[in-house]
């Protein structure tokens, strides 16, 4: 039988399967076009060993590429997370509904594909020259070629109080866990950051029945995707559906029952969402010696200063540029993982509409529906 691949055209998502809604905006299946992904003609079946450093789909992408090109080659993923690859930007829709995860791969893929699975591994180094890597309990894994997909974590500005225990960020399975015990007690939430995670969190905890406020130090929501109109009735909307929203609005301190504000400003917090961003994990490229500026850079080809080690999604810098976004790491893990197999494909950008589903309103690329 054969696979079918579908393209979300509110945010760009390609994926297969049958699925009611985008693992990636949770847009219904009305936005969705059946795409032809193509056939690989490529062919270059080795002993190599392909070793993908990350848990993330541009991980998963990568395996998908090698195996493509490879039928014999040896490829394995190293995630220090506790579950099989997953599709991240659920989460927020996870704490709002208690939904289970929504996989990359199911996990019976990865054994039916030749991968191997090692959940739970943290990476302590790279040695580009001998081609190793080490992991904290000093277990190595040799490599011919390496593919560097450890993603992104949550930036946590240096705001007084942001590690207190009222405090979190959205970008594990973990993270979601640890709310969900919070919530248990907790009647007032306040998210630092009103993008499209830091809304996308808001909405739901309201669903959650807290009350909400979103903090935000820029004039109006999401002012770099929304003109001052359609940001103008995202607020009214939020507010609508019980949302406080607050901007132009600088965070001073964090306490175990408030966010405070610079003009004084207490705003009821048991819990604390810091929804400001993300950060590439490159400090064991750093260590490495591979390139890196604000992420690991890589050129068209996706390879890293080291010819063996190719990088790809939120981790990945390509002309001065890291994207952070869920379609963009799924490209780069596939060009990624097509090149280290042998393949000749170049990265191409593209411009990935923002979407946005809550408080009773969609946002597709830029506009509201």
């Amino acid at each position: 039988m054969n696979r079918k691949f579908f393209r979300c055209t509110a945010c760009g998502a390609v994926f297969d399967g049958d699925v009611d809604i985008c693992p990636v905006c949770g847009a219904g299946s009305e936005r969705f076009e059946e795409v032809d992904p193509g056939k690989v003609a490529y062919r270059n079946n080795t002993g190599d060993m392909y070793l993908i450093l990350g848990g993330g789909v541009a991980a998963v992408s990568a395996a998908e590429a090698i195996r493509a090109r490879d039928n014999t080659g040896n490829i394995a993923i190293l995630t220090d997370e506790p579950a099989a690859p997953y599709n991240r930007p659920m989460l927020t829709k996870r704490l709002s509904d208690k939904s289970p995860p929504m996989f990359v791969r199911k996990p019976e893929w990865y054994p039916a594909n030749r991968v191997q699975l090692y959940t739970g591994m943290r990476i302590r180094s790279l040695d580009a020259p001998s081609r190793h890597v080490v992991l904290d309990d000093g277990t190595t894994f040799r490599y011919d070629k390496c593919v560097y997909a450890m993603g992104a974590e949550c930036f946590v500005p240096p705001i007084p109080g942001a590690d207190g225990a009222n405090c979190a960020t959205i970008r594990r399975l973990a993270d979601v866990e640890r709310i969900e015990r919070m919530l248990a007690t907790a009647k007032t939430a306040a998210v630092i950051g009103g993008g499209v995670l830091g809304l996308e969190s808001a909405w739901a905890l309201r669903k959650r029945g807290l009350g909400v406020a979103v903090i935000e130090v820029e004039e109006r929501l999401m002012p770099r995707q929304l003109d001052e109109d359609a940001s103008r009735r995202l607020k009214k909307a939020a507010e609508e559906s019980g949302v406080r929203i607050l901007t132009g609005a600088k965070t001073a301190e964090i306490t175990p029952e408030s966010v405070l504000l610079a003009d004084g400003t207490a705003v009821p917090a048991d819990i604390a969402i810091l929804s400001c961003g993300i950060r590439a994990n490159a400090a064991v490229a750093k260590d490495a010696e591979l390139g890196v500026a604000r992420a690991v850079v890589v050129d068209e080809f996706m390879r890293t200063s080291d010819e063996s080690v190719f990088a790809c999604g939120d981790c990945a810098e390509f002309k001065g540029v890291d994207m952070g976004l869920w379609p963009e790491a799924a490209e780069q893990g596939r060009i990624a993982g097509a090149n280290a197999s042998g393949d000749d494909l170049r990265y191409a950008p593209e411009r990935y509409p923002v979407s946005f589903i809550g408080f009773g309103i969609r946002i597709f690329d830029g506009k509201i529906q």
